[in-house]
């Protein structure tokens, strides 16, 4: 999980995100499909991990953020392409939701590793 979650694509600073952003404003979507290529593969090679049963809540719960996700994401570059113009205020309101979901996935994780004696991050 480790070496997919480390491969996700999205820049790491804010300036990054910001010329993202600015460029796919102006037409440039190549980064963002970059960005979108890389969540689709994250969700395909997380899917086909085998968890133990001890870690299945949290592999659960982890391909479900990372399909919502991708589908943000797909819906975020739809709505800035000019396509649903419309969808960018609710498109606010799932990103809070999943950045909550994202809070629980560390809190699950801090304590599988608390509890199999691994270092936690």
């Amino acid at each position: 999980v480790e070496r997919v979650q480390g491969s996700g694509g999205l820049p790491q600073d804010r300036a990054g995100v910001q010329r993202m952003l600015m460029a796919m404003l102006q037409g440039d979507t190549s980064e963002f499909d970059r960005l979108v290529a890389a969540a689709e593969a994250a969700e395909r090679e997380v899917k086909a991990i085998q968890a133990p049963p001890e870690c299945q809540p949290y592999h659960a719960l982890l391909v479900s953020v990372l399909a919502e996700s991708r589908a943000l994401l797909a819906d975020l570059r739809a709505a800035t392409g000019g396509q649903d113009t419309g969808g960018l205020a609710n498109l606010a309101a799932r990103a809070a939701s999943l950045q909550a979901e994202a809070e629980e996935l560390r809190t699950r994780e801090r304590a599988l590793r608390r509890t199999y004696g691994l270092p936690v991050q």
